[in-house]
């Protein structure tokens, strides 16, 4: 209690410096009428799930795809989402993503097919989003085929598909997810 007097004297005299057993005190006091008794929450306390790196882009079958991909890749996000905007049925996989495909798979990954859920969006709103790619600069110089295709390694792949009308399996999206640490192989 001397301390909580020490400090009300230095906020009547305008004095703002306050010896540290004061603040140590005021700290620690016990409000008036409370218990000294830790109070324990009735809710678990549980911390918030770190936000996930994720991002998508539009399939097109060009260079400029594979060089897109291998750099969102490259930087570590925690899932890409890679929009299939045409018809690419299940059993026809362009060789493009095929080896996309093959080299998860090779490098230890899991690669499933999964139907996928009911959408709440318009397909043909994916059709007309205009596919931008940035300029790739020296990234696509520098990076070779190999180490390209080498920053797929530490993801797993599902494909997402529908049945069409006619009884076809199309895919809708693939989605690349990062292995835990403690997966890679």
């Amino acid at each position: 209690m001397k301390n909580i007097s020490s400090l009300l004297l230095c906020l009547c005299l305008g004095s703002f410096a306050l010896p540290a057993a004061a603040i140590e005190e005021i700290t620690n006091a016990t409000p008036i009428g409370a218990s000294a008794a830790p109070i324990k929450s009735a809710v678990p306390v549980v911390p918030a799930a770190p936000k996930l790196k994720k991002t998508s882009l539009t399939f097109m079958d060009s260079k400029l795809f594979d060089t897109r991909l291998a750099k969102e890749l490259d930087s570590g996000k925690d899932e890409v989402v890679i929009e299939i905007s045409g018809h690419m049925p299940l059993n026809n996989i362009p060789a493009r993503v095929d080896r996309w495909l093959v080299t998860s798979a090779d490098e230890g990954g899991t690669v499933e097919t999964l139907p996928s859920p009911q959408k709440t969006y318009d397909r043909g709103l994916i059709a007309i989003i205009p596919m931008v790619f940035d300029s790739f600069g020296g990234f696509l110089k520098k990076m070779n085929e190999e180490r390209m295709y080498g920053t797929i390694k530490q993801y797993d792949t599902k494909i997402y598909y529908r049945k069409s009308e006619n009884g076809d399996s199309l895919i809708d999206r693939i989605v690349l997810v990062k292995r835990k640490p403690a997966e890679h192989h």
